[in-house]
């Protein structure tokens, strides 16, 4: 019976993990939309959606939602679960001085 629950919390801490990766790159995008508005800008202006930054967190949230799709349908699990392993937690714990997973 415990065999049958490790894929779904290996699947959970994948979830979170990457929720990680969104909420740093959310962090981002508001940290942008703070400066545009400073300047002026609304944040649906033609300035701020064609900014080049803002297109690059916007593509890497959309990326980071496509990879919990995959969890939930059972995507190129074994190449995200690597990705995961070797880029976004050592990413996260260095971001946060924090060891999130070990």
């Amino acid at each position: 019976m415990e065999m049958q629950l490790f894929p779904w919390i290996r699947d959970d801490i994948a979830v979170e993990i990457i929720g990680k990766m969104i909420a740093e790159q959310t962090e981002q995008l508001y940290d942008l939309l703070r400066e545009f508005d400073w300047a002026g800008f609304e944040r649906d202006d033609p300035e701020v959606l064609s900014h080049p930054k803002y297109q690059e967190i916007m593509k890497n949230i959309r990326q980071f939602k496509s990879e919990i799709d995959d969890i939930y349908t059972g995507i190129r699990l074994e190449a995200l679960y690597k990705k995961i392993e070797t880029v976004y937690v050592p990413y996260l714990n260095y971001k946060s001085g924090d060891l999130i997973v070990k």
